[in-house]
């Protein structure tokens, strides 16, 4: 199975953040920052440095590790990982999980479901106070009608 692990940062990222700061060399063989050497250097661990760069937005993290260009045919897989880095058991993590999701410009099914969940929730909310405001103000105009 091909996995591209090429372009996988944010097109932002790529084009405004790191193409500012992080130069290529005149050789092409490294990268400089402010005129400095810098220990990257071209190619997918350049890629991956980029995703892994960027902050996550929750305490679960979630980045890109690769594309497989024109998906994955319908079937069984099995993932080996055939070394696992000491750095996992230092940082205290049991286990290591991968993810496989489809792209979506709004990010994976389980987040577009959240997102429908909880703007369904406060469009409820929303729709018992506007119920709630519109009987407390039928009860007044009664209440003042009577009280004339």
């Amino acid at each position: 199975l091909d996995v591209d692990e090429s372009d996988i940062a944010l097109p932002g990222d790529r084009e405004e953040l790191f193409a500012k700061k992080i130069l290529k060399s005149s050789g092409g063989d490294h990268f400089t920052m402010g005129g400095v050497q810098s220990w990257l250097e071209p190619g997918t661990f350049y890629e991956h440095w980029k995703v892994w760069y960027r902050t996550p937005v929750s305490d679960h993290v979630r980045n890109l590790w690769g594309v497989v260009k024109g998906g994955l045919k319908k079937g069984q897989y099995r993932v080996n990982f055939v070394e696992n880095s000491a750095a996992w058991h230092d940082w205290g993590l049991k286990e290591k999980r991968l993810v496989v999701a489809q792209k979506h410009g709004l990010g994976n099914k389980g987040a577009m479901g959240a997102l429908g969940g909880i703007c369904i929730a406060l469009a409820v909310v929303e729709a018992v106070v506007l119920t709630a405001s519109l009987l407390a103000g039928m009860r007044r105009q009664k209440s003042e009608v009577y009280s004339v």
